[in-house]
């Protein structure tokens, strides 16, 4: 099957075989030349026409092909593999949305952010050498970097700004905080700074707190980057497992426990997105495989989110993204990333996140009623409903006169005497 032929089928081909074809390419990317590829995937997505789009992602690809080359995991297949990955989940999450997200525009930007988000990878993590200290985005600034600078001619400002920010998002340590700002998307949902920060987000990614779709777009970015080692069984993840053993220079005969680190700290419960979560099958077939725990959905993985709450039957819709439930007058509404948002009559009231040891963290409090918005306790022969005083305010009525009352004769003209 040529690059072509297995690009128009995970784009356009029934489901089950477009997975097939995915799997088929993950099997034998390292043999694929990827300036050859992503001139396929520019061909299946009707974008060849454009010679101005062709030079960009052909230099591109040149680029990342030169720079990844050997690599025994971040080499230029898993380039292909994620450009593969990201356009199959991209076609599952318009199918599954309904509001025709990602369009064209945004799955040749998700295209671009797929090919270069690992452009200049040493084989090595975000330690620097010289200091053996973690730096946050120390390789995916060199990548996003490269991949804007290559865009700029055929792609906005604000898409470049996306791209870069995109690239930035598949950061492993930063993964947790990605899914709760994906979910948040999901649920239509936007945070202040102040929020943001008790979310522990970092400000490279703040931006994807403010528009629902680079936060989705993100969502698919990073499942894409993880999806060759998740989306097809035990066998493939170890394969990949290996790879990055060897790759780091810790080569074992023990790979199921690099596997279950791998599961437990950088995938998560979940995968971040509906598409992503449309394949929880397998990510749960290979925890079975290695002996870790299998995520169950919200029920089993954040208790302490259900307390005054009846759980579900999880297991029944284990691998959808949310729950919802009513409790007396809200509706709460617990998500595969952890987070818990109440309602009343449609208005978000609060949203809460499980922390990993148990303990729940707020991330928007309820607002107290303010004083001058407390109906004022009912007085004995006060019959106005809600108990309201009448007079005191401006615009209320005038208070009865009672009978004993006097007018008050200052700033009175005096009658003329008779």
């Amino acid at each position: 099957m040529t690059g072509q032929a297995v690009l128009e089928e995970i784009l356009s081909g029934p489901a089950e075989t477009a997975h097939a074809a995915l799997a088929a390419l993950v099997d034998s990317s390292r043999d694929v030349d990827l300036r050859a590829f992503v001139g396929d995937a520019l061909d299946a997505l009707g974008a060849n026409g454009f010679p101005a789009t062709v030079r960009a992602f052909d230099g591109l690809a040149r680029v990342v092909a030169d720079s990844m080359a050997g690599n025994p995991y971040h080499a230029p297949g898993h380039a292909a593999d994620v450009v593969a990955s990201a356009l199959y989940l991209a076609r599952i999450e318009r199918a599954k949305g309904g509001d025709g997200f990602p369009n064209a525009r945004q799955t040749l930007v998700l295209l671009a952010a797929a090919l270069g988000h690992d452009c200049w990878h040493d084989g090595g993590g975000n330690v620097c050498p010289e200091t053996g200290r973690r730096v946050a985005f120390r390789l995916e600034r060199l990548a996003a970097r490269e991949t804007a600078q290559h865009m700029r001619g055929i792609f906005t400002p604000a898409e470049c700004a996306q791209i870069e920010t995109m690239i930035l998002a598949t950061d492993p340590a930063y993964r947790r905080q990605l899914g709760a700002l994906v979910d948040l998307a999901y649920e239509a949902v936007t945070l202040s700074a102040e929020e943001l920060e008790r979310l522990d987000v970092p400000a490279p990614l703040a931006a994807i707190a403010q528009d629902r779709d680079l936060a989705r777009l993100c969502g698919l970015l990073a499942d894409a980057d993880i999806f060759p080692s998740t989306g097809f069984g035990y066998a493939q993840c170890a394969r990949q497992a290996r790879r990055v053993e060897q790759e780091m220079g810790c080569e074992t005969d023990a790979v199921d426990d690099t596997i279950r680190g791998f599961l437990e700290n950088v995938v998560g419960p979940a995968l971040l997105t509906r598409a992503g979560a449309a394949h929880a099958g397998s990510r749960r077939a290979i925890g079975e495989a290695v002996g870790t725990r299998v995520p169950e959905g919200p029920a089993a993985n954040y208790p302490a989110l259900f307390e005054g709450l009846d759980p579900p039957d999880w297991r029944a819709a284990r691998d959808t993204m949310r729950v919802t439930l009513t409790r007396r007058t809200e509706s709460v509404t617990i998500t595969k990333q952890g987070l818990r948002l109440s309602r009343r009559e449609g208005q978000l009231l609060s949203i809460a996140r499980a922390e990993p040891g148990g303990d729940v963290r707020v991330i928007r409090a309820p607002k107290a009623v303010a004083p001058s918005d407390r109906p004022l306790p009912k007085r004995p022969g006060d019959h106005r409903a809600g108990g309201e005083r009448t007079g005191g305010g401006r615009g209320s009525p005038r208070p009865r006169a009672r009978h004993d009352a006097l007018p008050l004769a200052r700033n009175r003209t005096p009658l003329p005497a008779g």
